[in-house]
C-alpha cells in the first residue's frame, strides 16, 4: 500500500534507488526532487528509482548504519534483495507516520531496517536449505 505522503516534491524523504546490472542499491537523502537524473549522469548503467519515502533526515543515516554489514562503498550497498524488503518495511512503517501527518522519524527508520534485514536473512537461510537438501 502507499502511504499518501509518499513521493511528493518538496518534502524531505529518503530515496532508493537500484543499479541491477551492479546487484546493488542507493539510499540516499533529498529534500525536494529525486537526483535520479545527476545520479544516472555519473553512472554507466540504468538505475532505476524504486521509491521515495517521507522521512527526516537522520533517517537516511540511520539506514545506512543499520545496512553497514552490507556495504560496497558510501551510499551503495550489495542487493541480492534485500531492496524491495527494505522498501515494503519503510512503507509499513510511514503508514503509521502518515496517519499522525509527520514524517518518519529516525527510530521508526531504524526499527524498520533491522526487520528488513532479519526477514530478508531469514527467507535466504530458508533458499540456502533448500538447495541443500535437493
Amino acid at each position: 500500500m502507499k502511504a499518501a505522503n509518499d513521493n511528493r516534491t518538496g518534502r524531505d524523504f529518503v530515496y532508493i534507488v537500484r543499479s541491477s546490472s551492479q546487484n546493488a542499491f542507493k539510499v540516499g537523502y533529498c529534500n525536494g526532487n529525486t537526483r535520479i537524473h545527476s545520479l544516472q549522469t555519473g553512472n554507466p548503467d540504468s538505475l532505476t528509482l524504486l521509491r521515495t519515502i517521507a522521512a527526516e533526515r537522520q533517517c537516511e543515516h540511520t539506514i545506512h548504519d543499520a545496512l553497514a554489514a552490507y556495504r560496497i562503498r558510501g551510499e551503495w550497498f550489495r542487493d541480492d534483495g534485500l531492496a524491495h524488503v527494505l522498501m515494503d518495511e519503510l512503507l509499513d512503517t510511514l503508514h503509521a507516520a502518515d496517519e499522525c501527518g509527520r514524517l518518519m522519524l529516525p527510530e521508526e527508520a531504524a526499527y524498520a531496517t533491522t526487520e528488513a534485514i532479519r526477514y530478508w536473512l531469514r527467507v535466504d537461510e530458508e533458499d540456502d536449505d533448500d538447495e541443500e537438501s535437493a
